[in-house]
């Protein structure tokens, strides 16, 4: 994965499907796996979609605040 980052116990790796540079902003698809803070996987796939431009940091972000409101 190009990037992690972790947001509320939740570890978030994110990649550019179809390859990225950091610190750029992307539309389209962005693979990712998602662990808690025991390392559990929550989540992986290449399906997360932005549709406005975004860096892998806001991405994950993104991402995170998915899977938190989907546990809540």
């Amino acid at each position: 994965m190009e990037y992690t980052s972790t947001h509320d116990g939740l570890t978030v790796h994110v990649e550019k499907v179809g390859g990225g540079t950091l610190g750029r902003t992307y539309t389209g698809s962005w693979g990712y796996v998602v662990t808690d803070s025991a390392s559990t996987e929550l989540g992986r796939g290449q399906d997360f979609t932005t549709g406005t431009p975004k860096t892998h940091a806001e991405t994950a972000l993104l991402i995170a605040e998915h899977f938190r409101d989907a546990a809540a």
